[in-house]
């Protein structure tokens, strides 16, 4: 079974500190919220054929009033703590994958993936992003996964495949596949 730990998403590259430790709370109340706590089990679809890979998800931040008071809005929070886990997965899953970039604009993804050790090749793939709390029959992990493989097409120009990764924290499950 594999293992991330939410703060070390302080340690990724690329990210600004104050960032990092923003979906790194949002992933903790998201957690939360749905009852379960570190040391939780996140089944991780991989590929189209159901591969799933078991992640142990732990955490040592304890949720303050400050903190539950801040991520009171739940669509940013679920937003922020699924980009905690997509950039943690990225770096687990995809091979050579040491960095991430937000991307800017319009442009159909999130953040970019990258290898700080090579040079000519930096950017090696996009990765776009979503979260839902709780899963419901009109908003489920499948159906975000094909509007989000859709949304991807609009970098396709790019030439650097793409990732979706949509969590849920309700189960908690996540799909992470390339488009």
């Amino acid at each position: 079974m594999e293992s991330i730990t939410l703060e070390s998403i302080k340690s990724v590259n690329a990210l600004a500190e104050g960032y990092a430790l923003a979906m790194l709370e949002a992933a903790v109340v998201c957690f939360d919220d749905q009852g379960h706590g570190s040391g939780s089990i996140l089944p991780v679809t991989t590929k189209a054929d159901g591969t799933t890979v078991n992640f142990v998800v732990d955490w040592f931040l304890e949720i303050s009033e400050n903190i539950r008071k801040s991520y009171q809005e739940p669509n940013r929070t679920t937003d922020y703590g699924a980009m905690c886990v997509a950039v943690l997965l990225s770096i687990n899953l995809i091979e050579n994958c040491s960095a991430v970039e937000p991307t800017i604009g319009n442009n159909g993804f999130d953040f970019y993936l990258c290898d700080e050790d090579d040079e000519l090749n930096f950017l090696i793939a996009r990765l776009e992003v979503s979260g839902i709390r709780k899963e419901t029959t009109k908003n489920t992990v499948a159906k975000r996964v094909k509007v989000k493989k859709t949304q991807t097409s609009r970098s396709d120009h790019s030439g650097l495949p793409a990732y979706i990764c949509v969590t849920e924290f309700g189960a908690p499950k996540a799909t992470f596949v390339q488009k």
